[in-house]
């Protein structure tokens, strides 16, 4: 990356950021007694309270807000049908017994 690309970097980084600034003090300074204005403050205040975790919890936090966000979008148009969500993973060696049940 040579000097031009890395201002340019920088400067739309910058721009990220006090963009994000300002929609945090919206959030925060909006006088709104509803749910959504109490959740979007809760929601804000919760990322600010994570600046001490070590960098583990901060990625696994990270991962799985974005993937509540993206299952929040796809499930929208079907709000009014019931569904099911099932969470979970396993990982099993190759030779497990178990891999010959799947």
């Amino acid at each position: 990356m040579d000097n031009h690309d890395r201002l340019r970097t920088n400067k739309v980084s910058a721009n990220l950021a006090e963009k994000a600034v300002k929609e945090a003090q919206e959030i925060l300074t909006h006088d709104g007694k509803d749910l959504r204005s109490y959740l979007n403050k809760d929601i804000v205040m919760n990322a600010l309270s994570c600046q001490n975790l070590d960098i583990l919890d901060l990625k696994m936090i990270d991962r799985v807000m974005a993937e509540f966000q993206h299952a929040a979008r796809v499930f929208k148009p079907y709000r009014s049908v019931r569904k099911v969500s099932i969470f979970g993973s396993a990982r099993v060696a190759d030779n497990n017994p178990i891999t010959s049940l799947l």
